[in-house]
C-alpha cells in the first residue's frame, strides 16, 4: 500500500467525521412573541451605534410624529433604527416609541411595534404600560 493510498483513505475518513455545518440564524416571527421584556437602562439613556444619546422613558407613548414603523426586539434596536433613519430620511428621526406587546402590535398596527418619530411633530405624551419611548438628547438628528 502506498503512502498516497493511505493519505487518501485518511482524508476520506477525516472528511466524513469533520463535516462543517452552516449556521443560519433568523429572528423570531413577530406574531409568535406575546410580550418583550423592555426596560430602560438604570441611567435612563441609550447610546446608539453612532454614539447618539437618547433619553429613555418607561411606560410612555409619544403621540403622533410617526415617520415610519418597524419591528424591533429591544429598546436599543428601536433607538439604533432611529439613528440610522436620521441619516436617510428627509427630516430625520429624533424620537421613538416601542410597544412591548409585539404580537398584538404586529397584528393591529401595520406590522410594526417600533415607531420612528420627529420631536417637532409629537403631540404630547401618554402613560402606557406597554410603551418605552426615547428622545434624542445628544447626537445627530
Amino acid at each position: 500500500m502506498s503512502i498516497t493510498t493511505l493519505l487518501v483513505g485518511f482524508l476520506a475518513i477525516g472528511a466524513a467525521s469533520f463535516s462543517i455545518k452552516r449556521a443560519e440564524t433568523f429572528p423570531p416571527v413577530p406574531s409568535s412573541i406575546n410580550r418583550l421584556a423592555l426596560a430602560c437602562p438604570t441611567d435612563n439613556t441609550i447610546k446608539t451605534w453612532d454614539n447618539s444619546t437618547f433619553s429613555c422613558a418607561s411606560t410612555t407613548n409619544l403621540a403622533a410624529g410617526d415617520v415610519t414603523g418597524i419591528i424591533a426586539y429591544s429598546v436599543k434596536d428601536c433607538a439604533d433604527a432611529c439613528a440610522t433613519a436620521s441619516r436617510f430620511l428627509d427630516g430625520g428621526c429624533d424620537a421613538f416609541t416601542l410597544d412591548a406587546d409585539l404580537a398584538r402590535s404586529y397584528s393591529i398596527n401595520n406590522g410594526a411595534n417600533c415607531w420612528l418619530k420627529r420631536q417637532s411633530d409629537i403631540d404630547g405624551e401618554t402613560r402606557d404600560y406597554n410603551g418605552v419611548s426615547g428622545k434624542l438628547i445628544d447626537g445627530r438628528a
